[in-house]
C-alpha cells in the first residue's frame, strides 16, 4: 500500500550550500590504511567501466585488510570497494547507511526504518524476522555488530571497506553475502588533530573533531574524537509527531594505543552513539483496486466496508487522493513515529609478534537499544503501525593465528570465534494492523562458536603471479526464541522468566 519515498540526498540535503565552515589541521598521524595519494573516487577491485583511464592512472598504492592482513588492493582475490575519509567527506557519507549511494552492488534498504536497515549484497540480505544468520554484516574495528546496531557514523575513520561474497573463512561471524568493515583512525605518536564543520539545507549542522595525544614516546598514545549531526526533517508531517527524515545524533570515541614492547601491541577503543529522531517517512503512493478477485468477494477483503466507506480518514481512495494533492514530500501518519537509539561498546585488541607467526585476540562487548515507531501505511487510518523496542548485550571473542610457511610460499590464517547475544531488559512490540491492536514480546538468546582456516599458496615458480586460495569453516549455532502475543500487554506481564 505504501512505499519508501525515493529521494536523492544531493537534492534534498546538501544541494550546493554545504560548505566547510572550519577546518584546522595540526598534524596528521600515520594511517594504517592510508593511500599513497588521495583517491578521487571509490576504488573497485573489479574493473569499473565508469572510471576513466586518466583517473585510474592517478591512483596510488591502496592497502586493505580484506583478508585480515595489510595487502595491496590489486593483489586481493576478493571484490572490494574501499573509501578513505577524504572520499567519504567529498561524497557526503555521514553514516554507513549512506554507502548505498557510492558503492556499486550494495543496497542498504530500510527494514523497520532507515536506521535499522537490511544490507543487501548480490541479492542476499537478512530475514525480516526470525533466527536466520545475517547474510551481510557490519564490522567495527573487526568486531561484528548487532543487526539493529549496524548503522554508525563515519567520522574520523582510516578506512571503510565493502567486501562482496562469502567471508566465513576470514572473519569470526559467518556471512554469505559480504561484509562492511569500518576501521576508526588509530592513535599515533605525533600530536595533532582536526576540526571540521559543514552546513546544508534544512538547517543541517555537522561538527566533528579529533585530537591525537602522545603520552609516552613510542609506548602510549590516546586519540579522542566526537561528532554532532543535526538536520530538520525534509518530509513534512501533517499528522502526529515531528517532521520526518531528520537527524539528531551525537557520537564519541576514545582510543588508546599501548606498545609495552617491540612485539606486543594493545589497542583499546570505546565508542558511544545516541540518536533521538522522528525517523523514516513512509509516503502513500498507491492502493490496491477494489475489484472482485478469483475466489469471490472484493480485493480489499472483509474490511472493505471501512476502507470504502467514503469516511474521511478511513476510505483509502480518499486518503490516496489527499496524499497525491499534498505531494511526495509530505505524509500524514496516524501512528506517531520516532527513532531513538543508544549504541555503545568497548573493544580490546592484542597482537603479539612471535616471529614466524602472529597471535591476535579481539575481545569486545556491545550494547544496543533501539526504541522505534513507524506508520507503515503513511495515513491516518489504523492500517499498519508498529512500535518495537529492541535491547541486547553482545559479547564476542575472536582469536587469530596467522603467518607464512614454506619459504613464504604459503600465507595462512587460523581462527576461532565465540559470540553470545542476550536480551537486556524488555524486547517488545506494539502493533496496530487493520484496526486490531496487539502486544508482542520476543526474546532471542544467540550463541555461536566457529573455527576457520584460510590459506594462499603462491605458485610463482610455475606461473608468475599465480596464487591458489582456499578455506574451511565450521560453525555451531545455538539459538533460543521465546515469544508471545496478546491484545493487551497486561495479559503477558510476568509470563517470561
Amino acid at each position: 500500500m505504501a512505499t519508501e519515498p525515493k529521494y536523492d540526498f544531493s537534492n534534498y540535503i546538501r544541494t550546493g550550500v554545504a560548505a566547510s565552515a572550519l577546518c584546522a589541521t595540526f598534524m596528521s598521524p600515520s594511517v594504517a590504511f592510508a593511500q599513497v595519494e588521495p583517491l578521487p573516487q571509490n576504488t573497485e577491485a573489479e574493473a569499473d567501466d565508469a572510471v576513466a583511464e586518466d583517473e585510474v592512472a592517478t591512483l596510488g598504492v591502496v592497502t586493505v585488510n580484506a583478508r585480515r592482513r595489510e595487502e595491496n588492493l590489486q593483489t586481493v582475490p576478493i571484490s572490494v570497494s574501499t573509501f578513505s575519509q577524504e572520499v567519504l567527506d567529498q561524497r557526503s557519507v555521514i553514516t554507513t547507511q549512506d554507502l548505498t549511494f557510492v558503492t556499486p552492488g550494495l543496497n542498504v534498504a530500510p527494514a523497520l526504518s532507515r536506521d535499522v536497515p537490511a544490507f543487501v549484497i548480490r541479492g542476499q540480505q537478512r530475514q525480516a524476522d526470525g533466527t536466520g544468520s545475517p547474510a551481510v554484516l557490519t564490522y567495527f574495528a573487526d568486531v561484528p555488530l548487532s543487526i539493529q546496531g549496524s548503522i554508525l557514523p563515519t567520522f574520523d575513520v582510516s578506512s571503510i571497506q565493502v567486501l562482496k561474497g562469502p567471508q566465513g573463512t576470514l572473519f569470526g561471524r559467518n556471512t554469505t553475502g559480504g561484509a562492511v568493515l569500518l576501521y576508526p583512525e588509530a592513535p599515533g605518536y605525533e600530536f595533532g588533530g582536526h576540526v571540521k564543520a559543514s552546513f546544508g539545507e534544512f538547517d543541517e549542522r555537522i561538527i566533528e573533531g579529533a585530537i591525537n595525544i602522545p603520552i609516552l614516546e613510542d609506548k602510549l598514545a590516546v586519540r579522542l574524537a566526537a561528532q554532532t549531526a543535526d538536520r530538520d526533517g525534509f518530509t513534512i508531517n501533517l499528522g502526529v509527531g515531528d517532521d520526518l527524515d531528520d537527524r539528531n545524533a551525537v557520537s564519541y570515541r576514545a582510543s588508546v594505543l599501548f606498545e609495552p614492547t617491540s612485539y606486543i601491541t594493545n589497542t583499546f577503543i570505546g565508542d558511544f552513539h545516541s540518536a533521538d529522531e522522528a525517523g523514516t517517512s513512509t509516503v502513500l503512493t498507491s492502493v490496491f483496486p477494489n475489484e472482485v478477485n478469483t475466489v469471490g468477494g472484493v480485493g480489499r477483503g472483509p474490511l472493505a466496508f471501512l476502507l470504502d466507506s467514503d469516511i474521511p480518514g478511513l476510505d483509502v481512495d480518499l486518503l490516496l487522493a489527499d496524499q497525491l494533492e499534498n505531494g511526495i514530500r509530505t505524509t500524514n501518519p496516524g501512528f506517531e513515529p520516532r527513532s531513538e537509539r543508544e549504541i555503545w561498546g568497548v573493544t580490546n585488541t592484542t597482537e603479539i609478534d612471535l616471529g614466524e607467526v602472529t597471535l591476535k585476540n579481539i575481545i569486545a562487548y556491545r550494547s544496543t537499544i533501539v526504541d522505534a515507531s513507524r506508520d507503515f501505511d503513511g495515513s491516518p487510518a489504523p492500517i499498519n503501525g508498529q512500535a518495537p523496542l529492541f535491547s541486547s548485550d553482545q559479547f564476542t571473542n575472536e582469536i587469530q593465528l596467522f603467518g607464512s610457511a614454506f619459504d613464504d610460499k604459503l600465507d595462512y590464517l587460523i581462527g576461532g570465534f565465540f559470540l553470545n547475544e542476550t536480551p537486556d531488559g524488555d524486547n517488545t512490540s506494539f502493533a496496530e494492523i487493520f484496526f486490531t491492536p496487539s502486544f508482542n514480546e520476543l526474546y532471542f538468546d544467540n550463541e555461536s562458536r566457529a573455527v576457520f582456516i584460510d590459506g594462499s599458496y603462491h605458485l610463482d615458480d610455475f606461473v608468475p603471479g599465480l596464487t591458489v586460495n582456499g578455506g574451511f569453516r565450521f560453525t555451531w549455532d545455538d539459538i533460543v526464541r521465546c515469544d508471545g502475543t496478546q491484545p493487551d500487554p497486561s495479559l503477558l506481564a510476568g509470563t517470561f522468566s
